[in-house]
């Protein structure tokens, strides 16, 4: 459906749109019946649109036609999608990020150890990775908190940062395959004693190796 702008002039201020959102113009004379021009679409960068599928590279899946990069918007936001449109899933490679902002009710799924490399913050609780990896490879120090996935779960962890897993009551980080540094030296993953290792009868999950003096700061269960 179409919101009535009341505007007679010949421009257009785009305000706060947070959506991808289509403008189109209604000309009118006297007696006349109106008549419609073409939509035309205002495109956000880093904003997720999904309409033609889950491919998180399909650039038309996004609001302005190009695949999300980190500049210039460091965020990428994921909202809610409209009905028929789909939400990102990415089953191979990787994808890159400073900060991903899941809005309530909105998804992000890796699949096949499908690798999302963050160098920022994950915002929300919509992060799917049971079958997923996780990369923190930012050059600041930086936080992460297990609400922010599907069953506080991820399959594996490489940490290539300085990382501090939250200790609050609810953000215990569950790791059913492996979590491991990545090339760097001189790292510390704290894990405020909310870190489990978590074996099943399909795989067993394990810590590493450490080297390169890199250190395990608080206790995994």
């Amino acid at each position: 459906s179409w919101n009535p702008i009341v505007n007679t002039g010949t421009s257009q201020a785009y305000n706060n749109i947070t959506q991808t959102t289509i403008y189109r113009a209604v000309i009118k004379n006297g007696s006349c019946p109106e008549v419609y021009s073409a939509g035309g679409k205002v495109g956000i960068h880093n904003l997720w649109w999904g309409k033609y599928s889950t491919d998180w590279n399909y650039p038309l899946n996004w609001s302005d036609d190009a695949v999300a990069s980190a500049s210039p918007c460091p965020t990428i936001v994921i909202p809610v999608v409209v009905p028929g449109h789909f939400y990102p899933a990415v089953n191979s490679g990787f994808i890159s990020a400073t900060n991903i902002d899941l809005k309530p009710g909105a998804s992000l799924l890796l699949t096949n150890d499908a690798i999302l490399k963050v160098t920022g913050s994950l915002i929300g609780n919509g992060f799917n990775l049971l079958d997923g990896v996780l990369e923190l490879n930012g050059t600041t120090p930086q936080t992460l908190q297990g609400n922010s996935f599907v069953g506080n779960t991820i399959k594996k962890i490489t940490v290539s940062n300085n990382v501090t897993i939250d200790g609050s009551v609810g953000s215990m980080v569950n790791v059913t395959h492996e979590l491991e540094f990545g090339s760097v030296t001189n790292k510390t993953i704290t894990t405020n004693d909310n870190l489990t290792l978590k074996s099943s009868a399909a795989s067993t999950a394990s810590l590493g190796k450490i080297k390169n003096n890199n250190t395990v700061s608080g206790n995994s269960i």
